[in-house]
């Protein structure tokens, strides 16, 4: 596919970053500090989310990734939970944004927003865990870190795969112009040589 639009978004309006200095961080999201590559694509996930929220009417086009309502945590709370407890590494992260890509140009009926997007990162980060890692949680671990049943997250993980059509395995220079797009969007960070 090797579209990167979601990554590639103009910059967003972070309160309070323009007075502090740029953090740089590497060109290869491999030696990227886990933590920088959680505020990157949270803030990807955070503005398409508030944005989508806003632009929509509330039961429009509901899908099984749609909660019944809109879960207390922020997004960048949850996608830290979910790499602290499902030890998440930089690739899996990038991963999940690569999922949403496939997810948002061949199920156009889904569309990412408040009530979507808990449910969407639970099922792709256990999607991205089984389906790059040599060692993976239960879905029951997954679910309980989630905050949602394993019955939901069985349909929600087999509801993903179906709708990316079972192709999980991104291409790794994919995911580095995933990561240079994300960095190049944000105000927080810079790539450094």
């Amino acid at each position: 596919m090797g579209d990167t639009t979601l990554a590639t978004h103009a910059k967003p309006v972070v309160p309070g970053v323009g007075r502090f200095e740029v953090i740089g961080v590497p060109r290869e999201y491999e030696f990227c500090d886990v933590n920088h590559v959680v505020l990157l694509v949270s803030d990807l996930f955070t503005e398409t989310s508030a944005i989508n929220t806003l632009a929509l009417p509330q039961m429009a086009g509901m899908t099984l990734f749609h909660s019944f309502s809109v879960p207390r945590i922020p997004v960048h709370a949850y996608v830290a939970r979910l790499t602290k407890y499902a030890l998440l590494q930089p690739a899996l992260l990038l991963s999940v944004v690569y999922y949403m890509d496939r997810l948002s140009a061949l199920y156009p009926r889904f569309i990412l927003c408040a009530r979507t997007v808990h449910r969407f990162l639970i099922a792709a980060v256990t999607v991205a865990a089984k389906g790059l890692s040599d060692k993976f949680w239960s879905i029951r671990h997954y679910a309980r870190v989630g905050g949602i049943t394993p019955a939901e997250l069985v349909l929600l993980e087999r509801e993903l795969l179906v709708r990316v059509e079972w192709r999980v395995v991104p291409d790794p220079d994919l995911l580095l112009a995933y990561y240079h797009g994300l960095v190049d969007r944000s105000r927080r960070f810079k790539l450094v040589r």
